[in-house]
């Protein structure tokens, strides 16, 4: 029936004809009158934007007369959000405000497509909702992949986890609306509890983000936006619609809004249902044992999730409050032979349905509450933000004995519930000269708690609390100095644990302590200098730093089976915090039809923590330990464009990461998940109005991804492969509502391949076979 509705909606609409006249027009200026090119003009109940020339002009032609809510926004300035008259026809000036802590910017579409002011000398990627609605994939952190170094750990087709040139895990910090993203990602089997329906938009720090962010974002931050303010007096209504072929995937979400004077309101709920996803292959062979494949699909992996959020807040010209509570529930399958191999001695019929989830599976709730608080006394500007998560991990699995362990009473496994309290602020100071002053702090506190038969991790409570500030000095233009210090001061206490059954031990039978009693403090002052340089459609810059990250308690005391990656694992008490120091550059340049980017980075970890294997074994799995090492890492993104045409453009965007341990058992050695070398080639047709269609878009992609032959056991080597995807889509006025649609075909000639930073690599598992992707919006 969904899929009726969906098609009957696209049929209706084809067939009737939009309003359209009038048009928005005007210049887009900074504080100090400059134009500000690139700036995003946004009409969001029409769906229809543009963005600013070199002079900050902008037009925005045939809308139907009336009264809308426009949005400007520019990386690094306060938005700019008014309700417009269309009718007056009156040129607008909009003048924007500097934010307290403004991010260099690269607005990608798809492909690369304009090099904008630079203010911050790190590198940033920043992309909007068109962005995530046209490579929107089964998670949010697969439809980010498509911006050059980044790349994601993938479990089955529902679930996933960032990777920034190459590191991830808890080296990543994921903020939503500037709170911290806290669940159970430690794993490379904990995927991210994101609605992707709800992110508006999205900004990717590469590299050492720690003086803003603290310990966790030694390896980059990914910052989601949501709920924009809507204008005064305004309502709307807006649903999406996704289906997915290869795992027949069917996910809505119905969002609404309200405002009257002060008092704004906002709602969304979203649900995902998707079955086995399929592969290009009959079996998969691992450990000499053949997996039989029925239809393809990788038994076990269907899943479903469900989300809610409401906002509610306040707003006036000095003060502005929201508080949004959320809730997200997920269910997913873990393919049935990638578990400690039960398949081979089940009774489960892992074929009867490929949306049936069977043992093993994990199931995720993630209730989340938090503050966005503005206060604007004067020039100064004060931001606060506050959060309260809790996550709740279970993960089931067949009672089977193993080892000297029984068979256990239940089936589960894992048990995770963790409660996370958080507050930052900013206080930005007003201009000094050339000098923009940010102070800030933030605080953090977690405490997780554990059960089930198995282990892994043990319960534990942390603090990390940090201050910084921050200078941004505008020299003689072209020329702006970014400088900053950063103080962190963390504390973990670790639970003991011992097993719930008793083993053999050399003076009898005892309860083996997993998990000592830990208590450690940790301190680091972390800092950036940075210098940039940009003049008309040329730019560059240069930024060094360090960066720092606590160990985790995973990484202290861990002492048991990892069923899931097939080894046994053991954590280091005496452990020292991580750090890191990087150099990262930039320069570009943009001519009439051409423009590129080149951003290298030099980063080198005199202490990394890895999980590395050892000498030995531990009832029947071979033994792995974390430990400090030296490494030494590089590599960069290129990205070029060329404009064929005022409609027809092509583009380049390439990533390399090489990485390599100098010090520890496995020295020469890369490390685990590290990304091959990566290049994407597309070319792209868009027409503004093309027949009865607008904001028409036609593109082809070619994914060149290079062979993986630098690994570490037990990694194996991973021959290169080249994917086909292609991508149509258009917009359409029907009366008060504004129609998207999309059609992506991914794997168009259903390649077999292997992903070297999937999940499932490890068993020798390809990538997902041909897939066949629609997806519509429609707002009121």
């Amino acid at each position: 029936m969904k899929s009726v509705f969906l098609w009957s909606l696209l049929l209706v609409s084809s067939g009737l004809t939009g309003q359209s006249s009038l048009s928005l027009q005007g210049v887009v200026t900074c504080q100090h009158n400059d134009p500000l090119p690139g700036a995003v003009v946004h009409i969001e109940s029409l769906g229809m934007g543009t963005v600013t020339e070199e002079d900050g002009a902008f037009q925005i032609k045939n809308i139907p007369s009336g009264k809308y809510l426009v949005e400007v926004s520019f990386l690094g300035y306060e938005p700019w959000l008014r309700e417009i008259d269309i009718n007056e026809q009156m040129p607008l000036h909009i003048s924007l405000q500097r934010e307290d802590h403004s991010l260099n910017e690269v607005v990608v579409e798809g492909t690369y497509r304009s090099i904008l002011n630079r203010e911050d000398s790190r590198s940033v990627a920043v992309v909007d909702r068109k962005f995530i609605a046209d490579n929107r994939s089964g998670s949010l952190m697969q439809t980010l992949r498509r911006l050059p170094g980044i790349s994601s750990i993938d479990i089955g087709s529902g679930q996933s986890k960032p990777l920034i040139r190459g590191l991830g895990f808890d080296r990543v910090v994921v903020a939503e609306n500037g709170v911290a993203h806290q669940g159970q990602q430690w794993g490379a089997d904990h995927g991210l509890e994101i609605d992707q329906y709800g992110i508006e938009n999205v900004e990717v720090i590469k590299g050492p983000a720690s003086l803003m962010y603290g310990s966790g974002a030694i390896g980059g931050v990914i910052d989601m936006r949501s709920f924009s303010i809507p204008g005064q007096n305004s309502s709307g209504v807006a649903v999406d619609l996704t289906g997915r072929s290869n795992n027949q995937s069917i996910g809505g979400s119905v969002a609404l809004f309200k405002r009257w004077n002060h008092l704004f309101l906002r709602a969304r709920v979203s649900a995902v249902d998707y079955a086995d996803y399929r592969v290009p292959a009959d079996s998969i062979e691992y450990y000499s044992y053949y997996f039989q494949l029925k239809d393809g699909a990788m038994r076990n992996t269907a899943g479903y999730e469900n989300n809610g959020n409401l906002a509610l807040g306040w707003t006036s010209d000095k003060f502005m409050t929201r508080l949004t509570v959320s809730q997200l529930n997920a269910k997913s399958g873990f393919f049935a032979n990638a578990h400690g191999l039960e398949i081979r001695t089940s009774s489960i019929d892992y074929d009867r349905s490929s949306r049936t989830i069977d043992l093993p599976y994990q199931q995720v709730r993630h209730r989340k509450v938090t503050s966005n608080t503005t206060i604007s006394p004067g020039a100064h500007q004060i931001r606060i933000n506050a959060g309260w998560q809790h996550n709740r991990r279970e993960e089931f699995s067949e009672a089977v004995a193993h080892g000297y362990m029984p068979k256990p009473p239940d089936n589960l496994e894992r048990w995770f519930q963790k409660e996370t309290r958080s507050v930052n602020v900013r206080w930005k100071i007003p201009e000094i000269g050339r000098h923009n002053l940010t102070v800030g702090g933030d605080v953090e506190h977690q405490v997780n708690e554990i059960d089930g038969w198995g282990f892994i991790i043990p319960a534990f409570q942390s603090t990390e609390s940090g201050l910084f500030i921050h200078d941004k000095v505008f020299l003689t233009p072209p020329w702006v100095v970014n400088a900053g210090i950063r103080y962190d001061f963390s504390r973990i206490q670790i639970e003991p644990h011992r097993d719930w059954f008793v083993s053999p031990r050399e003076n009898g039978e005892e309860y083996i302590l997993r998990a000592p009693d830990v208590d450690r403090d940790f301190s680091f002052v972390s800092w950036a200098l940075g210098v940039n340089y940009h003049q008309e459609r040329s730019f560059f810059k240069l930024n060094f730093g360090n960066g720092f990250r606590m160990p985790l308690p995973k990484e202290l005391a861990a002492n048991g089976m990892n069923y899931h990656m097939y080894r046994y694992e053991e954590g280091d008490i005496n452990l020292s915090p991580e750090v890191s120091w990087q150099l990262d550059a930039a320069v570009g340049h943009e001519w009439n039809f051409f423009g590129f980017e080149i951003n290298p980075f030099v980063t080198w970890f005199p202490n990394y923590i890895y999980l590395g294997p050892e000498g030995g074994y531990e009832q029947g799995l071979q033994r792995f330990k974390y430990q400090n090492n030296e490494v030494f890492r590089t590599g960069g993104e290129l990205m070029m464009q060329y404009r064929i045409s005022d409609r027809l453009k092509s583009a380049l965007e390439s990533e390399y990461v090489y990485s390599r341990q100098m010090t520890g058992d496995k020295e020469g050695f890369t490390l685990p998940f590290s990304p091959p070398w990566t290049t994407d080639f597309s070319l792209e047709y868009s027409h503004p109005f093309f027949r009865s269609f607008e904001n028409l878009i036609l593109r082809g992609e070619y994914r060149l991804v290079a062979a993986q032959n630098e690994i570490v056991p037990p990694e194996n080597k991973t021959p290169g492969y080249g994917l086909t995807s292609i991508l149509a889509g258009a917009s359409r006025q029907v009366g008060a509502a504004q129609i998207n649609w999309r059609f992506q075909m991914r794997n168009l000639f259903n390649v077999r391949y292997l992903d070297h930073t999937s999940f499932y690599r490890l068993i020798e598992a390809p990538g997902p076979g041909r897939n066949f992707i629609v997806s519509m919006s429609v707002s009121f």
